[in-house]
């Protein structure tokens, strides 16, 4: 490794970054790079136009380096996943006590904006401090969920100190609800919670979650959630064994012989949540009606693979060009 910071374009003057996150925000299966910030506004590096191999942050003009009020936030964790199905991802970012966590819709085009009150995030943030934070489809219904761990940082002398957890119901990229008091067990104690990652480490087709504590061993929170649903998953990579960031897997599916079609779309992304690093592979819930799903893979190389009639119930390795296996 060397530091080529200056040459990419992303000397930073200002910024206090605690989580950092690559993702395609517009659709050209070239990552952008966002970065949340204590205090300070965040940033979002895209490629410049005119010389790819610079960055340029664009936060600012792109409507997400602050809340829509415009004021800087102290962001902790960084969450990402289209919210509302409309094909775009969308960002989520934890904040300091007595703050909202705010929810950028992206539009399109490397605009977003911050709709925490309609979606009703703000509210569910204030009474915590929010550190990691991740998206799961527990229930297998398409729309992510929100999991956020939370714990002050000033010690047992200042109150509230140790917080539950949360646990955010996407109800249908309509609005959020905070719905931790109906779950038990781990959801009902108090927590110095700081990392978050997901994980499907019983390989049975649903996240599962790992979260660090301070003064207490970590935790890990297996899915059990019956859904009735079938699952498919892929390890993605290239000829070289790097994970391709920015790639896109579309799955298309038949519910029964003449039933409709189902498309589903996700892309690879890396980072985000706090101080964590979560299983890259990507996994889709399936109708129990269908038997097998035809996949298309846009790599983020420019190159496009499609792989009919794809078994169900398993991960996938795919290398790009060569044959799944």
């Amino acid at each position: 490794f060397r530091d080529a910071t200056d040459e990419l374009g992303m000397t930073d003057q200002i910024g206090k970054g605690l989580a950092v996150l690559a993702a395609d925000f517009n659709q050209d299966q070239i990552p952008e790079i966002y970065v949340a910030n204590d205090m300070t506004a965040n940033f979002l590096y895209t490629r410049n136009s005119n010389d790819p191999s610079v960055y340029d942050d664009v936060a600012v003009p792109s409507g997400c380096a602050q809340s829509g009020e415009g004021m800087n936030e102290a962001s902790m964790g960084i969450s990402c996943s289209d919210f509302d199905l409309d094909g775009l991802p969308d960002l989520y970012l934890t904040h300091y006590y007595n703050m909202q966590n705010t929810l950028y819709k992206n539009h399109g085009e490397l605009q977003f904006e911050d709709v925490s009150r309609r979606m009703r995030t703000a509210q569910t943030g204030f009474p915590f401090l929010g550190f990691g934070t991740l998206t799961i489809d527990y229930d297998g219904n398409r729309y992510p969920d929100l999991f956020v761990t939370n714990g002050h940082v000033l010690g047992p002398a200042v109150q509230p100190d140790r917080m539950t957890p949360q646990w955010l119901y996407n109800h249908h990229g309509q609005h959020f609800e905070d719905i931790t008091r109906r779950l038990d067990g781990y959801f009902q104690k108090t927590w110095l919670g700081r990392g978050a990652a997901s994980a499907d480490f019983d390989n049975d087709g649903d996240l599962d979650i790992a979260v660090t504590h301070l003064d207490d061993p970590a935790a890990l929170l297996r899915n059990s959630t019956k859904t009735g649903k079938r699952f498919i998953g892929f390890d993605l990579r290239t000829r070289e064994r790097i994970i391709p960031c920015g790639s896109r897997v579309t799955v298309t599916s038949r519910l029964g012989t003449h039933g409709p079609t189902v498309v589903q779309s996700q892309s690879l992304m890396l980072g985000g949540s706090y101080l964590s690093s979560s299983d890259p592979r990507i996994v889709f819930p399936v109708d129990h009606q269908a038997d097998s799903v035809d996949v298309q893979i846009q790599w983020s190389s420019g190159k496009v693979e499609e792989f009919p009639a794809m078994s169900l119930d398993r991960y996938w390795h795919l290398a790009e060009g060569a044959q799944p296996w």
